[in-house]
């Protein structure tokens, strides 16, 4: 029905779905990127520029972008994350990206990532319900993103996230310098861990930390 209610317009009146071009959105977007520099004031625009390159979703594009991150070590190593459509990574500052599979995770909704300042392959990920944004928690990768494995952060040992609350994990984030110790902004305040959530403790407990 979700897909009926994109579409159905396209289609009228005569509901005949051969009169409609099915790339009609990636011509579109290529004629755009034709007529217009990817260069704008001094920004120079990495991509993705088609789906066909990041993901095999039904939807043309790859939804908001959340958030990112770049290797201060390599600034041609890239991260980001997007609303649905999961993570991707790129070695050679966009000029291709590689889709990276969250296919045992819960969800594929990333909203932010933190990536240890002396491995670029050791990534956490805080997963969400994109239709709320409840959090399903934060998930490890050791290997780059091939693999992922739910932390002790998770709806199950909070008591709390996912679609039974309203809890939020708004941001994670790497300390710079050091190894293990990780940040979370969340809708009751700020926490920490230096063990990778084994456990983890309060730094405050009340207030919405957003970033």
């Amino acid at each position: 029905m979700r897909w009926i209610n994109n579409n159905e317009y396209k289609y009228y009146p005569s509901g005949d779905k051969l009169s409609i071009d099915p790339k009609f959105a990636s011509k579109a977007s290529q004629k755009y990127r034709s007529k217009k520099s990817n260069t704008i004031g001094g920004w120079r625009e990495l991509g993705p520029f088609a789906e066909k390159n990041i993901t095999v979703h039904y939807s043309v594009g790859i939804r908001r972008i959340e958030d990112f991150y770049v290797d201060p070590n390599n600034n041609k190593k890239i991260y980001i994350c997007s609303r649905i459509d999961g993570l991707w990574k790129t070695a050679n500052e966009g000029s291709t990206w590689d889709s990276i599979s969250t296919e045992n995770c819960l969800v594929s909704d990333i909203n932010s990532i933190a990536v240890d300042p002396l491995d670029f392959n050791h990534v956490h990920v805080v997963l969400q319900n994109a239709n709320n944004n409840y959090s399903f928690g934060v998930y490890e990768s050791l290997n780059g993103g091939t693999s992922f494995n739910e932390t002790r952060f998770n709806p199950t040992t909070l008591d709390l996230g996912g679609l039974g609350s309203s809890f939020k994990i708004y941001t994670i984030t790497h300390h710079p310098t050091i190894t293990n110790l990780l940040f979370l902004g969340i809708s009751n305040g700020l926490s920490k861990t230096t063990n990778n959530f084994s456990p983890w403790l309060h730094l405050v407990d009340k207030g919405h930390c957003t970033s």
